[in-house]
């Protein structure tokens, strides 16, 4: 149990997110880490800043559904997606 504690910690600190798409109706960025993906693979939460006006939001990545939330933290709409590093690029649209 600590090692995945361990492990988890790792993946989050070596992870690093490229936004590939902005736009007002999809969102779309690539998640990488610098782990061993037979070693450690489990998702990340990523908070995602969503354009004005979404009511919700559907996530995909490489194409299969995504587990996200739509959230409003201090007036703005967020995701936060469980998205699994080196997995394929997320994408985000109103759904």
């Amino acid at each position: 149990m600590f090692g995945d504690v361990a492990r988890y910690g790792q993946e989050r600190d070596t992870a690093t997110l490229t936004v590939t798409q902005n736009a007002p109706d999809k969102i779309a960025f690539g998640l990488a880490d610098r782990m061993s993906d037979e070693v450690f693979d489990h998702p990340l939460t990523v908070k995602v800043r969503l354009p004005d006006g979404w009511k919700n939001v559907k996530a995909l990545q490489s194409g299969k559904p995504l587990a996200c939330r739509f959230v409003v933290h201090g007036g703005m709409p967020y995701a936060l997606v469980d998205a699994v590093p080196d997995r394929g690029e997320v994408e985000l649209s109103e759904g």
